[in-house]
C-alpha cells in the first residue's frame, strides 16, 4: 500500500490524446456578445470601472485590480458595454462581470503602448499593469511571483501534461521567439541566473525546437519531464531543479525557484 501511495504520489501514467498538436492556431470569430467576469484569477477580484452605454476598445482596462493579489482585466472586443451585474461562476460563486456588445471592428484602444522597461521595478510594473496572469489554472498574478528576492533558478513550465490539450505546443512552435525574449528579460531585470525549461517527452519536436534555440543562451536548459499527469504541480515539477533540495511543502520561491507557465513568458 506505501508503495502505491508513493506512485500516485508522482501522478498518474494516463494515456495522451494530442488529436490538435499538429494543427495550426486558427484566429476565431469575433463574438457577437462578450460578458467579461471580475474574478479569473486568484486573489481580490477586479472593480469595474466601466458603466453601462460606455464605449470600449480592445485593450480598454475594464476592471481595476482589487489589491496586490488582484489582476487588472481588459475588454478582448470593442464595442458597447451592455451593463455591469452579478454574475454565476461555473464553481457557484458569484462576482461582478461587464457585459458587452461587439461591434465587430476589433479597435485597439490608443492606450496600448509597448512599456518601458529598464529594471526589475519597471518590469513588476508593465507585468501588474496590463494584468499577466499564470495560465496553469490558478491564475495567480505574476507580478507576486516577481516580487520574490534571491530567485536562482526560474522554471518554465511547458510540460502540458493534460491529455487532450496542445496549447504549450503551439506556443512553442508558432511563439517561440517571444517565449526566450519574455525569458530573457525575467533573467536579466530579475538577476535569475538559471532557468529550466521543462517539456514532457511526447514532444520531440518542441524539444529538439527548444533545445535549439537555446544552445548559445548562457544559464538556459531544456529538462525532457515524464509523462505524468498532473505535471504541473509545482510542488512536485520542482525536483529537477538545482535549488530544490528541500521539503515538498515548501513553496518554490523558499526554494530559491520561480516557476511560470510556458504561455505566460
Amino acid at each position: 500500500m506505501f508503495k502505491s501511495l508513493k506512485r500516485s504520489a508522482k501522478g498518474a501514467a494516463v494515456p495522451h490524446e494530442k488529436g490538435t498538436a499538429g494543427m495550426a492556431t486558427v484566429t476565431m470569430a469575433t463574438p457577437a456578445h462578450v460578458i467579461i467576469p471580475m474574478s479569473m484569477h486568484i486573489g481580490a477580484p477586479a472593480e469595474p470601472v466601466v458603466k453601462k452605454g460606455d464605449q470600449v476598445c480592445v485593450g480598454t482596462l475594464i476592471g481595476k485590480a482589487g489589491g496586490f493579489v488582484s489582476a487588472n482585466i481588459y475588454s478582448s472586443v470593442s464595442g458597447t458595454v451592455e451593463g455591469v451585474a452579478p454574475f454565476r461562476m461555473v464553481n457557484g460563486s458569484t462576482c461582478q462581470a461587464v457585459a458587452i456588445a461587439a461591434d465587430g471592428q476589433q479597435t485597439v484602444d490608443p492606450a496600448c503602448v509597448p512599456p518601458v522597461v529598464t529594471d526589475k521595478k519597471s518590469l513588476m510594473a508593465a507585468v501588474q499593469a496590463c494584468g499577466l496572469v499564470g495560465l496553469g489554472g490558478a491564475g495567480f498574478p505574476t507580478h507576486v511571483k516577481l516580487a520574490a528576492e534571491g530567485i536562482d533558478t526560474l522554471l518554465i513550465n511547458a510540460a502540458e501534461c493534460e491529455p487532450y490539450l496542445s496549447t504549450d505546443t503551439r506556443e512553442m512552435l508558432e511563439c517561440s521567439d517571444t517565449i526566450l525574449s519574455g525569458i530573457t528579460a525575467v533573467m536579466k531585470y530579475c538577476n535569475i541566473p538559471n532557468c529550466i525549461i521543462g517539456i514532457e517527452r511526447n514532444k520531440p519536436e518542441c524539444i529538439d525546437l527548444m533545445c535549439s534555440l537555446v544552445r548559445d543562451m548562457q544559464g538556459v536548459s531544456v529538462k525532457p519531464l515524464p509523462m505524468r499527469y498532473p505535471q504541473a504541480l509545482k510542488k512536485r515539477w520542482l525536483k529537477p531543479a538545482p535549488a530544490a533540495k528541500c521539503r515538498r511543502s515548501v513553496l518554490p520561491a523558499n526554494r530559491a525557484c520561480l516557476q511560470t507557465y510556458i504561455v505566460s513568458s
